[in-house]
């Protein structure tokens, strides 16, 4: 199956620079559903012949990998509402009575005082608040919860493709295929703590409507993928 897939990239590969399919921030993964005849969901990702498949921009810096709340049973803080009352803070441009939109490291606290702490031998990951000196743990994520999510990265193809922009629109063509298999958890540990991977809070509200949380996204930089996983290939589709 694995060279059937890889084959049936390279094919599309092959045929260049693709009109995209709608506009906005998804129309890469629409222009690629339609080309894979893969059927839209909003309640499941993109599947393949057996693969978790997904596109992104050859620009892009940093890849998802899967959002995931804390265990607000064993955290300080209970909810993204506490976490969003706390550290959030008012929009000046008035779309949100309160947001808190933020990337989070091991290395250095953000300007939200926000940092990881990461336990690489019990394989706990720690958000702490640190102010004067001290940090105060404020939410925590167990290595079972991050565990299952991780697995679900088994099996994952992340194709990058390259933006054209032409008179009659955007056109995507589609270049670069990353097969990763069977992901570590313990490398995951040691590259949250290396800062290669990092989180985003994506909390806000409405006036008159319920607290949103988008997140804690967790994301990985391009370069460090290959780490993660115990089985890694990147191809040039045009080869």
């Amino acid at each position: 199956m694995f060279e059937e897939v890889l084959n049936d990239l390279k094919k599309l590969s092959l045929k260049g620079p693709i009109k995209a399919v709608g506009q906005g921030s998804n129309a890469i993964g629409k222009t690629l559903q339609s080309e894979l005849n893969i059927g839209h969901s909003t309640t499941s990702r993109n599947q393949y012949k057996g693969f978790v498949i997904s596109s992104t921009s050859s620009k892009s810096n940093r890849t998802n990998l899967f959002a995931k709340v804390p265990d607000w049973q064993k955290s300080e803080i209970k909810s993204s509402k506490e976490m969003l009352d706390l550290y959030g803070v008012e929009d000046p441009r008035g779309k949100y009575m309160k947001k808190l939109f933020c990337s989070v490291n091991s290395l250095e606290p953000n300007n939200f005082g926000l940092i990881f702490v990461v336990d690489k031998f019990s394989k706990v990951l720690q958000e702490k608040y640190f102010v004067k000196q001290q940090k105060k743990s404020i939410a925590i994520w167990s290595t079972e919860q991050l565990f299952q999510k991780l697995i679900k990265l088994d099996k994952t193809i992340v194709i990058s493709a390259n933006l054209f922009k032409k008179k009659d629109g955007n056109y995507f063509h589609f270049r670069f295929a990353e097969f990763m298999l069977q992901p570590s958890i313990e490398k995951f540990f040691e590259l949250l703590d290396y800062g290669a991977i990092t989180m985003d809070h994506l909390i806000s509200v409405e006036k008159g409507k319920n607290v949103r949380d988008q997140g804690p996204i967790f994301k990985i930089s391009k370069n460090s993928k290959k780490d993660l996983f115990y089985d890694y290939q990147k191809f040039d589709l045009m080869h």
